[in-house]
């Protein structure tokens, strides 16, 4: 700042230039802050308005400026669905292998692991005891035909008694219509007086004689005829018991054979439970004895279950892959031939049994597989991503976007792979649904789509 000399004076009162001088001064000294403090004001306040200005254009556009969500276009579900579930491989027949006669194993043939054909020997079992019970129902055997030949000879002497008092009776009917005729007509002589009375007398006790003789003979033709009966039912009882006689020997003669175990039909022998020397009992008896396990591996039967959803679309018939761990890059193929009436209440789940050829005995029974089916969906489900999932209290929505305002859309969730789910009742073909949707959406709300490319799905398994 420029210094002012003011020029003295002896008078001390200050001259009318100086008091303007003072005075300009002063006014310096005021205006000089105040045109500081408007100067600060106006660089640290003025910027400060702009921008809130500006943040307030910012915020009104953001307020009306219609928001651009990451969206996705719904796709049908391959119609060709692969199905890939556990299986327990079991063989088509468990044989149990037990004795049908008692005695001692004298000696095995076949061990673990063997095949054998139906009709191969496995076993000979001795059999003492049932050597002697055969010699005692041939020896019964012998006294049953005895007792039916003496039976018939009696029934022939007693028929031979019969055939004469049947011709006695003959004989004494003839006598008495005789003896009958002549007393009459010595009757009618004696009332003449042409003979005398003892003679005809005579006559009357000849008559009453063969009346007698009458009688006899058919009271022994009765006896007769009561003992030829009684020969017959002798003779009947007779061949019962050599008939009886005949099947014990022939039951007995069947254990026998028995002694020979014999495979009942082809397979393999998975358990050996006696050696020889072994003591066993006859099958169905108390201490029945299991001699060996034999199964038909020739074909195997592999059960799944398939779960509730998908057990529709399969059938009695219908073939499936059989995969093998040990088996890398093989398949076998399995055929459908039973499916459970009903499914477990516990799984939800159906019992499906596949049978498989094995001939040449290259899967083993209680093996684990993969058993994977491959059928066609007749309406196949929509698929979406799991980000366009939305779960609310009252259950799943997907915010599907028509003509340009969202709505709030509840779907039904068949199945669910966890990057992508499966929905079954609630979208149509080529929807338009919002990916991760922000809370702050309103059903009807508008908004800008960003449609994006789904990705390919893999194949499903379960």
């Amino acid at each position: 700042m420029e210094t002012i000399e003011v020029p003295t004076t002896n008078n001390s009162q200050p001259t009318p230039k100086r008091r303007n001088v003072l005075k300009g001064a002063a006014n310096m000294y005021v205006i000089l802050p105040i045109v500081i403090f408007a100067t600060v004001v106006a660089i640290g306040v003025i910027p400060r308005v702009q921008r809130g200005t500006e943040l307030n254009k910012v915020h009104e556009a953001l307020a009306t400026k219609i928001p651009e969500v990451n969206a996705v276009k719904t796709a049908p579900a391959d119609s060709k669905t692969t199905l890939l579930l556990p299986g327990d491989i079991q063989p088509i027949q468990n044989i149990p292998i037990y004795a049908r006669a008692d005695g001692y194993i004298l000696k095995r043939f076949v061990d673990i692991g063997d095949i054998v054909k139906k009709g191969d020997l496995l076993a000979i079992i001795d059999t003492p005891e049932l050597d002697h019970q055969l010699e005692q129902a041939r020896a019964d055997l012998r006294t049953a035909e005895a007792n039916l030949t003496t039976a018939l000879a009696d029934r022939q002497n007693y028929a031979a008694q019969l055939f004469s008092a049947q011709a006695t009776i003959k004989q004494s009917r003839t006598n008495l219509e005789f003896s009958n005729v002549e007393y009459k007509r010595y009757q009618d002589l004696a009332i003449q007086g042409a003979i005398s009375y003892e003679q005809r007398d005579q006559t009357l006790k000849q008559y009453n004689s063969d009346v007698a003789a009458q009688q006899v003979a058919q009271e022994n033709a009765k006896a007769a005829l009561a003992q030829t009966v009684s020969a017959d039912a002798r003779i009947a009882a007779a061949k019962q018991s050599v008939e009886s006689s005949q099947a014990n020997v022939e039951r007995i003669r069947a254990l026998q054979n028995f002694n020979r175990v014999i495979a009942p039909s082809d397979g393999v022998i998975t358990n050996r439970l006696v050696d020889a020397g072994a003591l066993v009992a006859a099958g169905g008896s108390q201490g029945t004895t299991e001699l060996l396990e034999m199964a038909r591996t020739d074909m195997l039967r592999i059960y799944v279950d398939v779960p509730q959803s998908d057990y529709r679309f399969i059938h009695n018939g219908d073939k499936a892959d059989i995969i093998l761990q040990e088996f890398p890059g093989k398949k076998f193929v399995g055929t459908v031939t039973n499916l459970a009436g009903s499914l477990n209440s516990n799984s939800r789940t159906l019992q499906t049994e596949l049978r498989i050829q094995n001939q040449e005995h290259v899967l083993r029974p209680g093996s684990y597989a993969d058993v994977r089916f491959v059928f066609n969906q007749p309406s196949p489900p929509q698929v979406i991503p799991n980000s366009a999932v939305v779960t609310r209290n009252d259950g799943l929505y997907a915010y599907v976007v028509n003509d340009g305002h969202v709505k709030f859309q509840p779907i039904e969730v068949a199945r669910d792979y966890g990057n992508r789910v499966e929905v079954a009742r609630g979208l149509a073909a080529n929807n338009v649904v919002l990916l991760d949707p922000p809370d702050t959406l309103l059903d009807g709300d508008e908004v800008h789509p960003k449609i994006t490319e789904p990705k390919k799905e893999p194949e499903k398994q379960k």
